[in-house]
């Protein structure tokens, strides 16, 4: 079922895509497409830490004011740190750490004498730590205080100290919810009006900023442009052929024909995309160092980097991949005699209905593309009647409406006839049809792309930033311990209490990740702007985070969640703040339109879902019913 989400989802961004860029082709500009990639991958981490919260049938409200706070302390930390030497602010720093630790060590102790009485020797390891933690620290402080660093180690410090902000609200959160039993909605709510209210008062409400003086050093982790989406593609197509070499050689003996067979044709597909994304360094390249040294380590200087190509170059990807309609056409044309094959040999009048319903989607999607086809002609052919004082009409109704309308529902027709194909076709044709299948997906989709400006759009450093979080939150939520007990509490929390695992800890671990992922989001966020207003940055925030959660799969009842699914839904977020002004929609309709979307996504998902549970009762009514009968 989540897999069937994250489909759903993802079609929907597909969706929405390609009709805006048939509507206005400046929707795949590669500044266009930068801004939504880098916007996309800010709120995602945010919605990634509104996952951890959800899942455990919590929610937390307080993500936009947390991240208007960081924002805030980070400026004026910044500021503040950067009139003293490196040497005395990283001893401040360990200082404060230390006592903090001896602190929290200290109170342990002193809670087990005085609620249990005892100490005993497996509850005291943890405040031991705590202690010898802390004296290492304040024992460490002198010292590093004579020693002399660069700048960046107060920049870090700052960094540091927004991150320890962000640590310690969420753990504030996860004591009032576990030890105190207050409902998650409270706790987050007085926090959002709590942070916004603190973060007017300790700036007097001023503006915080950083100006040009980190635009070559500290700003390049949100601004930064290392690498290009073709270079992205080529390290993703190494991966595609890491995984069809395991998938085909390193499996086991008993594994099905059927996945050794896509395992070579991953590997396959994998070569061939590298061949084509790596095209654009066969004349070589330059590397390109910017902005202020990052680490100066045995003498050697680490900065952001990026490759310098020739002109040439870089649009020879884009060439290669256009071949691709070639082999895409060839497939779909062995896929259709397959089913050609396959009607020959059951036309009957017992089957002529089946046989019409197959034939459907072919003709549906024919028509399609002719109307898609003849749609970009009309609109190309219309664009001075668009810019024009009069606009024309068309049966009463602006030629605008009718070209969003007409491309919504021919889109539509040929989502619908591509999903009817996969449903009713690839089944029917085996392994060969899925293998076929497979195969017109990946050149249809370097066609596509061979089309527009994609490969040479700018990933900037927050996708990393979304890469390395992504990463990590998927495999702790499916592939931990830890990660399995935030859901087996999500889906019963007595079940899971009674079972042995302690939810109070699993609750303050959810909250805990959730607000080091805001903080994180603020600190991308507040150094992309440049700059903080108090009373505004960061509002609402942490609608759009819970809106990706949900659009990605993520049920509010908990125990359930997909991190890929939240970054489609985030990208979704961002798109169609987008798209209406693309599409000649007023801005004050954004919030509208984005909202009727949302709403039809989610009514469409909960009736397909419900679908699918009709069909497998009445398929185990149906295998009951036989089995009655045999007996």
């Amino acid at each position: 079922m989540k897999s069937n989400k994250t489909l759903g989802i993802l079609l929907l961004l597909i969706y929405v895509c390609v009709c805006t860029a048939i509507l206005n082709d400046a929707f795949i500009k590669p500044y266009n497409l930068q801004n939504v990639l880098r916007s996309s991958s800010m709120f995602a981490i945010i919605g990634i830490g509104a996952v951890m919260a959800i899942v455990t049938s919590g929610i937390d409200l307080s993500m936009g004011s947390l991240i208007g706070l960081v924002g805030c302390t980070l400026s004026m930390n910044l500021h503040y740190l950067m009139k003293f030497p490196a040497s005395e602010n990283f001893a401040w720093f360990l200082r404060l750490l230390g006592w903090e630790l001896v602190g929290i060590g200290a109170l342990l102790i002193a809670w087990h004498l005085v609620a249990r009485k005892l100490i005993a020797a497996k509850t005291i390891t943890f405040p031991i730590v705590f202690l010898l933690s802390g004296a290492l620290c304040l024992a460490c402080g002198p010292y590093v205080g004579s020693l002399e660093y660069h700048n960046w180690l107060s920049v870090a410090i700052a960094v540091s100290l927004a991150m320890y902000i962000s640590f310690h609200l969420g753990l504030i959160h996860g004591l009032l919810i576990t030890k105190l039993n207050l409902q998650p909605f409270i706790v987050t709510l007085c926090g959002l009006m709590c942070y916004r209210g603190l973060s007017r008062w300790i700036t007097s409400d001023q503006t915080q900023g950083f100006g040009t003086a980190y635009d070559d050093s500290l700003r390049l982790a949100a601004i930064g442009k290392p690498c290009t989406v073709t270079f992205v593609a080529l390290c993703g197509a190494i991966l595609l052929v890491l995984f069809g070499v395991w998938k085909a050689v390193f499996v086991r003996r008993d594994t099905r024909t059927e996945d050794r067979s896509f395992g070579f044709l991953y590997v396959a597909l994998g070569l061939i995309l590298i061949l084509a994304t790596s095209s654009r360094y066969w004349d070589g390249w330059e590397l390109k160092q910017y902005g202020d040294s990052l680490v100066n380590l045995f003498g050697m200087e680490f900065r952001f980097f990026s490759l310098r190509l020739p002109k040439e170059a870089i649009a020879r990807p884009a060439q290669l991949m256009a071949y691709s309609i070639y082999p895409a056409i060839a497939c779909s044309v062995v896929l259709v005699g397959l089913q050609i094959r396959f009607w020959l040999k059951s036309v009957s009048n017992s089957r002529r209905v089946a046989w019409f319903a197959q034939l459907f989607p072919i003709v549906g999607l024919v028509f399609a593309v002719i109307g898609l086809y003849k749609m970009i002609g009309w609109i190309d052919g219309e664009a001075v009647n668009l810019a024009s004082l009069e606009e024309t009409t068309l049966w009463g109704v602006s030629t605008t409406k009718c070209k969003i309308i007409g491309v919504y529902l021919l889109m539509a027709l040929f989502t619908m006839c591509i999903l009817m194909i996969r449903k009713i076709w690839i089944p029917i044709q085996g392994m060969v049809g899925r293998l076929l299948w497979t195969t017109t997906t990946f050149f249809s989709v370097l066609w596509l792309l061979s089309k527009t400006k994609m490969l040479e759009t700018v990933v900037q450093t927050p996708f990393f930033f979304l890469l390395a979080i992504g990463t990590m939150a998927a495999i702790f939520l499916n592939r931990t311990v830890s990660g399995r007990y935030l859901l087996a509490m999500g889906n019963n929390e007595d079940a899971a209490k009674y079972s042995g695992i302690n939810t109070d800890r699993m609750k303050m671990l959810a909250y805990l990740l959730c607000a080091l992922c805001g903080g994180v989001g603020g600190i991308l966020f507040t150094l992309d702007s440049n700059s903080v207003e108090p009373s505004g940055h960061g509002s609402f925030y942490e609608l759009y985070a819970i809106a990706a959660a949900v659009l990605g799969g993520c049920s509010l009842r908990g125990g359930e969640g997909s991190i890929l699914g939240v970054v489609i839904g985030a990208t979704i977020m961002r798109v169609l703040l987008n798209a209406p002004d693309m599409i000649g929609i007023s801005d004050q309709l954004a919030m509208f339109t984005i909202g009727i979307v949302i709403l039809i996504g989610v009514i469409v998902d909960e009736t397909a879902r419900r679908i699918a549970a009709y069909r497998d009762r009445m398929g185990r009514s149906e295998s009951e019913s036989a089995v009655r009968l045999a007996e």
